[in-house]
């Protein structure tokens, strides 16, 4: 632990044991975080199924679960394409330092344009990422499974195990 003592001396701490101390209060931190959660959770489970029992708000529910893993898969593409557009255009949007005021107000456009490039793009590949109907009756070879995932395991063993002895 040279290297870690070391690092901890620059910062003037002394203690050796400090290090531990404080990954325990971030444990403590982030159990305390976690049961807030919970109880919030638990707190709106009954507001949350009553308003879920309307028609709209569980259509609305259904329909936004159908596209949330597109989203989740598409944002960073959609945002990386408006950066470099924006690089190319001459630096709009991108010349306010982090944490500014300006910088916060610039999110705004950038938001809308993100959604709007979503709702662009979602179209085009959600088709793709739905898979169709089975057919009615289908049974998967129980054998076939257990192949596929032998060797899928496998596979990945032997590459976990070259790339970490390179």
């Amino acid at each position: 632990m040279p290297v870690t003592r070391a690092a901890w001396r620059r910062f003037g701490v002394w203690s050796y044991w400090l290090p531990v101390a404080l990954a325990v209060v971030v444990d403590v931190l982030l159990f305390a975080l976690g049961a807030a959660q919970t109880v919030l959770v638990l707190t709106l489970e009954g507001p949350m199924r009553r308003l879920l029992d309307g028609q709209r708000a569980w259509a609305a529910t259904v329909l936004v679960n159908g596209t949330i893993m597109t989203v989740y898969l598409w944002h960073l593409t959609v945002l990386a394409l408006l950066v470099g557009l924006a690089h190319l255009a001459g630096g709009i949007g991108l010349r306010w330092p982090p944490g500014g005021s300006q910088w916060w107000w610039a999110r705004i456009p950038w938001f809308l344009a993100l959604g709007a490039g979503l709702a662009v793009l979602l179209p085009l590949v959600s088709r793709f990422e739905r898979s169709p109907a089975l057919p009615v009756g289908f049974r998967p070879s129980t054998t076939r499974v257990l192949a596929g995932t032998i060797v899928g395991a496998w596979l990945l063993g032997a590459i976990g195990t070259r790339w970490s002895s390179a």
